[in-house]
């Protein structure tokens, strides 16, 4: 792949998927930079404690996760009670380095140990930087690590083993481990752990990183022998069998666990059926807008919603229209991708799905991702779509996500869509969707 710069990284890790085919009182962590030689600290900041407006106080459901993380038998009546009453949960995505990537508080072992991970829908594999991590660089006091041997219900797989390899060549591998594992207040007893012996210097490289939690729809983890996935242990305690992502531009987001949360969006959700046979979030889009032009270009292309991937990678020739609406832009090959000067306005991009009309707008000022002042070019940034080198579907990553309320549904093996207030610039400022005409 042809993703030179150190700061789309974490896309070109991420694209393994096609390889390999605070609520929360946070502690503080050092916020990121992009430096010649890849991601370096800058000067840090601090995670506030969050309220969530959004959770309603359940005592009797909060109750039961708790004896169910601990072991507690619950009497029968009580557990009954609550037998039609899954379980829901919601865990802050705490915004790196603008936009880059989003951390989650997730708690794993007895006593909980909490570590800052990131939820990956293009992988399925929940993998973890611990004590056993021996790459230099990896246990660096920053960044939140897992000691199975401080956990009392920590049990090793013997013979186990697992190896991911990514798109840029970076990879990790080690051995299994089963523990608790709590996320958005939900705890899975026994769950598969993948603790990291060895990691590429690249993976290093993000120094608050602690693992990846996977949330693909129905890919297999990579353990040897075969151990379930995280959702797959998961998905039978929740309310529903479904999530909903809620990203925003540089600032916090929000995951929901086995809920749809109405308030978090207008209008009704545009459901899109997941192509036969996925294995990830695989839907099609079928159709492509640019700015104000009424014109739309229409045919069927799949698409991969990935959270775990920072851009949006589309065909090559839907990525060369686009940039053909902003002047002066070039397609660079020492940066690997599309390139204009960095006060330059970029025209929103509009995506349609499904056969109910709707479609989705990215605004332009999401698209302007990045400066390539560190590498010698202050006045020119780089763009958040770029093409995805030939691969048979496009990648939609977080720069979609920040633009859509996004729910992916496990039940109904269906990816929901709907429209929800953006913030489009660092003073937080609302503003309404533009939506162009559609013509026939």
């Amino acid at each position: 792949m042809m993703f030179n710069p150190a700061f789309i990284v974490k896309a070109s890790w991420w694209l393994g998927l096609s390889v390999i085919l605070p609520a929360v009182n946070a502690n503080p962590f050092p916020q990121l930079k992009v430096g010649r030689r890849g991601i370096v600290p800058s000067n840090g900041f601090s995670v506030a404690t969050v309220h969530n407006s959004r959770f309603k106080a359940d005592g009797p459901k909060q109750f039961l996760r708790s004896a169910r993380k601990y072991g507690i038998q619950m009497p029968q009546q009580f557990t009954e009670t609550l037998s039609n009453k899954g379980l829901t949960g919601d865990v802050i995505a705490l915004n790196q380095s603008d936009d880059q990537e989003w951390l989650s508080p997730v708690e794993i072992g007895n006593p909980p140990q909490q570590l800052l991970l990131d939820f990956d829908t293009g992988s399925s594999d929940l993998w973890v930087f611990s004590s056993e991590t021996k790459t230099v660089g990896a246990t660096n006091g920053t960044r939140q690590i897992w000691h199975p041997e401080l956990s009392t219900t920590a049990r090793r797989l013997n013979g186990s083993k697992w190896t991911i390899s990514y798109g840029d060549g970076s990879y990790a591998m080690g051995g299994a481990w089963t523990d608790s594992v709590t996320l958005a207040g939900i705890a899975v007893p026994n769950a598969t752990v993948e603790s990291a012996t060895s990691v590429s210097r690249a993976m290093v490289t993000d120094k608050v990183l602690g693992g990846l939690v996977g949330l693909a729809y129905n890919l297999t983890s990579q353990v040897y022998p075969a151990s379930p996935t995280l959702m797959d242990q998961m998905l039978p305690l929740l309310d529903q069998p479904l999530f909903a992502v809620d990203l925003h531009w540089h600032t916090t987001g929000l995951y929901e666990f086995g809920k749809i949360t109405d308030t978090a969006f207008s209008g009704n959700l545009s459901w899109i059926p997941l192509n036969p046979k996925a294995e990830f979030w695989e839907i099609n889009f079928n159709g492509f807008n640019i700015g104000d032009s009424i014109y739309w270009l229409d045919s069927v292309w799949p698409v991969i919603v990935d959270t775990g991937t920072t851009l949006m990678l589309l065909q090559y020739d839907l990525v060369d229209a686009y940039y053909k609406h902003v002047p002066n832009s070039l397609y660079s090959g020492r940066m690997g991708g599309y390139i204009f000067p960095c006060n330059q306005t970029l025209p929103d991009l509009h995506v349609s799905f499904g056969n109910d009309g709707y479609f989705v707008s990215i605004p332009g000022a999401y698209i302007n991702y990045s400066s390539l002042a560190a590498y010698g070019d202050p006045v020119r940034c780089y763009g958040g779509i770029q093409s995805n080198e030939g691969l048979p579907f496009a990648i939609f990553g977080d720069i979609f996500l920040k633009s859509v309320y996004t729910v992916f549904d496990h039940g109904n093996a269906r990816v929901g869509l709907a429209d929800k207030a953006l913030n489009w610039n660092e003073g937080g400022v609302k503003a309404k969707k533009v939506r162009p005409a559609k013509t026939a």
